[in-house]
C-alpha cells in the first residue's frame, strides 16, 4: 500500500480499483494509521453499518463514528427521528472537538445539512461532581423532556439522587449521586426500568436537530411568514408558535436559524482524508434528481387541503455539484469495486465460497485456511457471537483439521492463526500483505444477525403500561365478581396508613381492596367486553357462575390429561444428535439463534432424547424463526433414520416450506420431496413410492399427506403448520398421530401466557417472542394522508424491486383506495384480497403476490398469516386509528424480513382530532422499535373468542361470564388438581382435598402502616403497576429481585416499603396454610382459616397441645379459629412470622 500513501501525499488523490465492499474497512484502517481524521463514504447506502463494524474491529487507537442519513425521504411529512438527529449532531460535535477520528457515512447523509449552532457534548464521569438542579436545567436547554418515567430517547427523570437520562444517540443511562458526586453510572432497560451494565462515562448531546427556545421560535415565525405569507394557519406554524415542536419540524430546519445550515464536509479539518466511491459523480446526480422530484411534487401539492409546504432545496440539501466540489477540496482515495485498469489494484479481494453448495464451501474454505496457515500467513477466523464462532471452528476442524488460537479481541496476529468474535460481516484476502480474514458468512452465506446480547426488552414489560388498570376499566375480583376500577386511594384508619383500590359494583356498592390483595384482581377481557354487567355484592350470582365454570373445566382438564397419558404410554428409541454434519447444517442459518430459539431447540432435543413421543406446540410471529426450529428438528429426526412429514393448510404455505427445506438440505445426504396440487401426477407417484420404500426422508405437503393411501416406511415425526386452519376430519387424524409419532406444531396465532401456563403441564408449549438478533427495526411513520408521501413510499419500494402491502380496515374502503393508488402509480400491478372472497379466487391473488407478479397487495388483512414475502418491505395502513394496537404491531411485522430496510406508514384522516385511545395506541407504536413486543401484545389486545375452543368444546360463554384471565387461572388450577389426584389415587379423598386447600384471599389487620409513599414514587400509574407486580410475587427470590429493582430505580427503600414487602411475604405464606385472616390486637393474635379448615387437622391438634396456655381454640362461623395469647406489638411483622412458622411446622 506504499504507492497509495505516496499518491495521497504528492497528488492528494489515489485511485484504487477492484476493491470489494468487504475490503473497504481494511484499506480505510490502513489510511487511518497515517492520518488523524478519515471519512469513509460508503459505496452503497446499505454498507455503512458493515463498514463501520469492520473498522471498529480493526481500529484500536481512535473512535469510529457514523454520520447517518436521514431515516425519512426528502420533503416527507416527517422529520428525521431523534435517534438519527442525535447521532448526526454527536458526530459533528466530535469533529469540532478535534482529535483522531474515523467517520463512516454515505452520499445521502452528506446531502443533508444540519444546524449551524455548534453544540458541545456534555460528559459526566463516575467520581465527577454534578448538581441536580444544574443538570436538570442543562438537559432542558439541550432539548430533553422531563418525565416521571424515561421511556423514549430525549427524555430524563429526577428521583432524588437518581437521575435517568436517555441521550438521543445512545442507550438510556441511570446516574446515582451521593451528594453532588456521581457514585455510579449504569445503562438501563427502558421497558423493565432495570439497570443493566456499569459504565464509566455518560456523553450527552442535544436531543434533536432543533432545540425549541424563545429565540428559535421567534426566528421560525419570522422566516416562515417570509417564505409562506399565506401559511399562518398551517399546522406547523401554529404548533411552533405555541411552543410545540411538531414531527415535521426537521423538514423546516433552515427556518429556525438566521445563519445558513452546515454539512459534515463544512466542519472537517483541512487535513482530513476521504475515501469515496469512484462513481461519486453518478451518485450525486441521482441525489440531485431525487431532491428535484420530491421538491416539485411537494411544491405542486401545496394548494391541496392539509398539505405541508416545502423550503427551497438549496437551504436544506447539498446539491450534487456542491457535494462533488466539497469532496474535491480534500485529499482522497477513490475506490472502485471493479478493476477497470484506471487505478492501482491493491490485491485485496473478497471470498467466494458460498457461491457453491454449503458442504462444498466448507470443504474448500477449510482447505484454503490450512494452506494459508502452512505458508505462514496471518489468519483470522471470525463470527458475530461466541456460539456461532464455536460452530464455525468445529466445521473447519471437521473438514480439514484446521485449528486456531482463540483471542479475546479481534486482531491481526502476524504469522499466526487466531479466532475471535467480531461484528465483521465479510472477510477479505490481502495477497501482498499475507492477511487472510475469514468470517463464517463467507462460507455459509450472509449473516443477518449481530452480536448476541442479553435480551434487553421483555415484550411483556414493554406494553405493561398500556395494559395496566385505568379509571373506568372493568375488573374481576375472584371473590366478588365483575366491578369497575375507580382509582387508587391512600386511607388512614386508626393511625394506620394504607393504599386501597376502589371498585364500584351494581347498586352503587363499593369495595376497597388492600394493595397486597391485588392478585385477586384481573382486567376483564371477555368475548363480548362491550356489554358488561356489573355484579352486586352479597348475592350468590357470581359464586354460581364460577362454580359452573369450575365443573366444566375439571372435565376439560380430564380430557387433556387423557390425551397426554396415551402419548406417555407409547415408546420409541431415543433420538440423539449427530455431531459434525448437524453443526454444518445449523451454520447454514443466516442469523444467530435468539435465546428463545435456543431454548426451544434445547427443549426439543430433550424431548427426542427420552423414549416418549413429543407433542410440542411452538408459538411465534411470522419471521421469528419457527421454521428454523422445524428444519433443525427435521434434520435430527431424519439423520436418525426416521421420516418426517411437514403438513401445511394451503398449497402456498406448502410451497414456501418446500423451498426452504430444499435449499437448506442441499448438499446433505437426505432427500426432500413434496406432495400438493402443484406436483405432477408422475412426480407424486414417485414421491409416494419413495416414502413407502424409505428413499424419501422428508416430505412437505398439504393435507394430502394425511390420506389413508399414503404409506411411510418409518414415519418418525409430523410437523404441523397452523393446525387451527385444518378441517375437523384432518384434526382428528392429527389427534390420533399424537400417540404414535413425534408431533411438532407451529403457529403464528398468539396464545396468551395465562393460557400457556394453564396447559403447560399437559401439552409441551414453547414461545418465541424475540425476532432474529439485530434484525432491522421497521421505520415507522404515523402521519396524515398525503399523496406526495404515499407516492414516494410506493415508488421507492418498486424502484428497488420490492412489493407493497396496503391495508384498510373495511372491505368497502378497497375500491376507493385502489382508484387513488392507480392515479398515483399507474404503472403498478395491483391485486386485491379480503376475507369475503371465495378461496378459489383468493389463493391465486396471494400466489401471484408471493411470486412477485403483483407489486401492491391491497387487502383488509394479510390473509396468509404464515406467509413470508421477503420482497415486501413497505406497509401502508389506511385509517390506522381504526385498528387495535396488536393489529398494528402484527401488520408492521409483515415487513422487514430481509436485509432491505423496511418502512411502515400508518395513515390518519386528513383532518380531525383522534380519540384519546387512538392517539395513545399510535404514540406507543411509534415509541417502540416493534421487535418482539408485537406478538406478546397481541395476546392482550386480541379477540378472545377463539381461545375457549381448546379441545373443540366451546368455552366462549365461560370467558364472557368470568373474564379471560380468571378463566385461564381456573383452568390451570383444574389441570394441577387433576394431576395431583391422579398421582395420589391411593390416598383417601379427604386427605387429597386437604392437600388442595389454599386460601383464595387473606385479610391482614396488623395495625402498622405499609405502602409505597407518594414521595418515594410520585407517578400514580407507576405506583399501581408496582403494587400489581408485588401482589403476584410468589417466592423469596422474586421478592429479593423486586426489592433490588426498587432500590435501583427509586433509591433506598423507606420503612413503609420495607413493611409492605414483608406483609406480602406473610400473606403468601398464610395463603399456603389456608389462613384467611390474621388480626393483631393489644393482647395477642387471631388466626382464622378459609372454610374453617386447616391442611393437616391432626397436626393442628398437636400444635395446640404443644402450645397449651399460649394458643386456644374458639368457634368462628361454621369452623374454628385460633388465638395466640402472645403480645407482638413491639415487632408485629416478626411476631406474625413466628406464628406462621409454627403453623407451617404443623402442616
Amino acid at each position: 500500500m506504499k504507492s497509495l500513501f505516496a499518491a495521497l501525499k504528492t497528488e492528494r488523490l489515489a485511485r484504487v480499483t477492484g476493491l470489494p465492499v468487504a475490503g473497504w474497512p481494511w484499506v480505510a484502517h490502513q489510511v487511518s494509521g497515517k492520518h488523524d481524521v478519515v471519512v469513509v463514504v460508503a459505496p452503497e447506502a446499505g454498507s455503512v453499518t458493515a463498514i463501520a463494524a469492520g473498522l471498529r474491529a480493526l481500529v484500536k487507537d481512535r473512535e469510529v463514528a457514523v454520520f447517518p442519513s436521514w431515516d425519512v425521504q426528502p420533503y416527507d411529512r416527517l422529520g428525521p427521528s431523534a435517534e438519527v438527529s442525535g447521532e448526526r449532531q454527536e458526530t459533528l460535535a466530535k469533529v469540532r472537538a478535534g482529535g483522531p477520528l474515523v467517520i463512516v457515512t454515505n452520499v445521502a447523509a452528506l446531502g443533508v445539512m444540519e444546524a449551524p449552532v455548534a453544540s458541545d457534548l456534555w460528559r459526566v464521569s463516575v467520581g465527577g461532581e454534578v448538581e441536580v438542579a444544574e443538570l436538570a436545567a442543562k438537559l432542558v436547554d439541550l432539548g430533553y423532556k422531563r418525565e416521571d418515567v424515561v421511556q423514549e430517547a430525549g427524555s430524563f427523570a429526577v428521583r432524588g439522587g437518581i437521575i435517568d437520562v436517555w441521550p438521543a444517540a445512545s442507550e438510556p443511562v441511570r446516574m446515582e449521586l451521593f451528594g453532588d458526586e456521581v457514585e455510579r453510572l449504569r445503562t438501563f432497560d427502558p421497558a423493565s426500568q432495570k439497570s443493566l451494565e456499569d459504565i464509566d462515562e455518560l456523553v450527552i448531546g442535544v436531543a434533536g436537530n432543533v432545540v425549541l427556545d424563545d429565540d428559535r421560535m421567534g426566528v421560525f415565525r419570522t422566516k416562515y411568514r417570509e417564505h409562506f405569507p399565506n401559511g399562518l394557519e398551517d399546522d406547523v406554524y401554529v404548533a411552533v408558535s405555541n411552543g410545540i415542536l411538531p414531527p415535521e419540524a426537521g423538514q423546516y430546519l433552515p427556518l429556525f436559524y438566521d445563519e445558513p445550515l452546515v454539512g459534515l464536509l463544512d466542519v472537517l479539518p483541512e487535513t482530513a482524508v476521504l475515501m469515496v466511491p469512484d462513481n461519486l459523480d453518478m451518485q450525486a446526480e441521482v441525489w440531485d434528481e431525487l431532491i428535484g422530484q420530491a421538491y416539485a411534487a411537494r411544491h405542486a401539492a401545496e394548494k391541496e387541503k392539509g398539505s405541508v409546504k416545502a423550503v427551497p432545496p438549496e437551504q436544506l440539501y447539498v446539491s450534487g455539484a456542491k457535494l462533488q466540489g466539497a469532496v474535491g477540496a480534500f485529499a482522497r482515495v477513490e475506490a472502485g469495486i471493479f478493476d477497470d485498469g484506471e487505478g492501482e489494484n491493491l490485491g485485496v479481494r473478497a471470498h467466494g465460497y458460498h457461491t457453491t453448495n454449503r458442504h462444498g464451501a466448507s470443504v474448500a474454505a477449510a482447505k484454503d485456511v490450512a494452506s494459508r496457515i502452512a505458508e505462514g500467513w496471518s489468519v483470522v477466523l471470525t463470527a458475530q457471537n461466541a456460539p456461532a464462532l464455536a460452530q464455525f471452528l468445529r466445521v473447519l476442524e471437521g473438514e480439514g483439521g484446521v485449528g486456531a488460537r482463540s483471542i479475546e479481541e479481534f486482531g491481526i496476529v502476524k504469522g499466526s492463526a487466531v479466532a475471535a468474535v467480531s461484528a465483521i460481516s465479510a472477510g477479505w484476502v490481502d495477497g501482498p500483505g499475507k492477511v487472510f480474514v475469514l468470517a463464517d458468512s463467507d462460507v455459509f452465506g450472509a449473516r443477518m444477525g449481530g452480536q448476541v446480547k442479553k435480551r434487553r426488552r421483555s415484550a411483556e414489560e414493554v406494553i405493561a403500561h398500556f395494559s395496566e388498570l385505568k379509571d373506568g376499566d372493568y375488573v374481576v375480583h375472584e371473590n366478588h365478581g365483575i366491578g369497575k376500577f375507580a382509582g387508587l386511594l391512600t386511607m388512614q384508619t386508626g393511625g394506620v396508613t394504607q393504599d386501597f383500590l376502589k371498585l364500584l359494583y351494581a347498586g352503587d356498592d363499593r369495595l376497597f381492596v388492600p394493595v397486597e390483595n391485588l392478585d385477586l384482581l384481573s382486567r376483564y377481557k371477555g368475548s363480548d367486553a362491550g356489554n358488561v354487567v356489573l355484579d352486586r355484592l352479597g348475592t350468590g350470582g357470581w359464586e354460581i357462575r364460577k362454580a359452573k365454570v369450575k365443573e366444566d373445566l375439571m372435565a376439560m382438564a380430564g380430557e387433556l390429561l387423557a390425551t397426554a397419558a396415551a402419548r406417555q404410554a407409547a415408546q420409541r428409541a431415543p433420538i440423539e444428535r449427530t455431531p459434525g454434519l448437524y453443526d454444518e447444517f445449523c451454520a447454514g442459518f443466516a442469523y444467530p439463534l435468539t435465546d428463545d430459539q435456543q431454548r426451544v431447540m434445547d427443549e426439543i432435543e430433550d424431548d427426542f432424547a427420552n423414549g416418549t413421543p413429543m407433542d410440542r406446540l411452538v408459538v411465534g410471529d411470522v419471521g421469528f424463526g419457527k421454521t428454523e426450529v422445524a428444519l433443525r428438528s427435521a434434520f435430527l429426526m431424519a439423520s436418525a433414520g426416521r421420516q418426517v412429514a411437514v403438513v401445511c393448510p394451503t398449497t402456498l404455505l406448502a410451497r414456501q416450506h418446500y423451498e426452504n427445506f430444499k435449499e437448506r438440505f442441499e448438499g446433505f445426504p437426505l432427500t426432500v420431496g413434496r406432495l400438493s396440487r402443484l406436483v405432477s401426477t408422475k412426480e407424486a407417484k414417485e414421491i409416494k413410492q419413495g416414502l413407502a420404500k424409505g428413499t424419501v426422508d422428508i416430505v412437505v405437503g398439504t393435507h394430502a399427506l394425511l390420506s389413508k393411501d399414503l404409506d411411510f416406511a418409518r414415519l418418525g415425526m409430523v410437523v404441523i403448520d397452523e393446525e387451527q386452519r385444518f378441517g375437523v376430519a384432518h384434526k382428528e387424524k392429527l389427534k390420533t398421530l399424537r400417540a404414535e409419532v413425534d408431533v411438532l406444531t407451529l403457529t403464528a396465532t398468539p396464545i396468551p401466557r395465562t393460557l400457556q401456563m394453564a396447559v403447560g403441564g399437559v401439552r409441551q408449549l414453547s414461545l418465541i417472542t424475540t425476532p432474529p438478533v439485530d434484525r432491522q427495526a421497521v421505520t415507522t411513520m404515523v402521519l396524515r394522508w398525503d399523496n406526495v408521501t404515499l407516492k414516494g413510499a410506493i415508488t421507492r419500494e418498486l424502484v428497488r424491486g420490492g412489493q407493497v402491502y396496503v391495508v384498510a380496515p373495511h372491505v368497502e374502503d378497497l375500491p376507493r383506495l385502489e382508484d387513488s393508488i392507480r392515479d398515483l402509480v399507474p404503472e403498478a400491478r395491483i391485486g386485491v384480497a379480503h376475507g369475503q372472497m371465495a378461496e378459489g379466487a383468493l389463493e391465486p391473488v396471494m400466489e401471484a403476490f408471493y411470486e412477485g407478479k403483483i407489486d401492491i397487495l391491497l387487502a383488509t388483512t394479510i390473509i396468509e398469516s404464515g406467509l413470508d414475502v421477503p420482497r415486501a418491505n413497505t406497509m401502508i395502513v389506511y385509517r390506522a386509528d381504526r385498528f387495535g394496537l396488536a393489529q398494528l404491531y402484527q401488520l408492521r411485522g409483515r415487513v422487514g424480513r430481509s436485509t432491505a430496510k423496511a418502512f411502515a406508514y400508518f395513515l390518519l384522516p386528513e383532518s380531525g382530532v383522534l380519540s384519546g385511545d387512538s392517539a395513545k395506541r399510535l404514540q406507543i407504536l411509534q415509541r417502540l422499535d416493534g421487535l418482539g413486543a408485537g406478538f406478546t401484545l397481541a395476546s392482550y389486545d386480541m379477540d378472545l373468542r377463539g381461545f375457549g375452543n381448546l379441545l373443540g368444546k366451546q368455552q366462549s360463554g365461560h370467558i364472557r361470564d368470568i373474564g379471560f384471565e380468571l378463566y385461564a387461572k381456573m383452568l390451570k388450577d383444574a389441570v394441577e388438581t387433576k394431576q395431583r389426584r391422579s398421582k395420589e389415587a391411593a390416598v383417601a379423598q379427604k386427605r387429597m382435598d386437604e392437600a388442595d386447600l389454599k386460601a383464595s384471599s387473606v385479610s391482614l389487620k396488623l395495625g402498622i402502616s405499609y405502602l409505597i409513599p407518594e414521595k418515594y414514587v410520585s407517578d400514580v400509574a407507576t405506583r399501581l403497576q408496582l403494587y400489581r407486580r408485588l401482589a403476584n410475587l410468589q417466592d423469596a427470590e422474586q421478592m429479593e429481585e423486586f426489592r433490588t429493582e426498587l432500590a435501583d430505580r427509586f433509591g433506598e427503600l423507606p420503612h413503609e416499603v420495607q413493611a409492605l414487602l414483608a406483609v406480602v411475604d406473610l400473606k403468601n405464606r398464610a395463603a399456603e396454610l389456608n389462613v384467611a385472616k390474621v388480626e393483631v390486637g393489644e393482647k395477642g393474635v387471631v388466626v382464622g382459616f378459609e372454610g374453617g379448615r386447616f391442611k393437616n387437622p391432626e397436626g393442628l391438634v398437636g400444635l395446640v397441645q404443644k402450645l397449651a396456655g399460649v394458643v386456644t381454640v374458639r368457634p368462628a362461623g361454621r369452623g374454628q379459629e385460633l388465638v395466640w395469647h402472645r403480645r407482638v406489638s413491639s415487632d408485629v411483622l416478626r411476631g406474625v412470622g413466628v406464628i406462621l412458622s409454627e403453623l407451617e411446622s404443623a402442616a
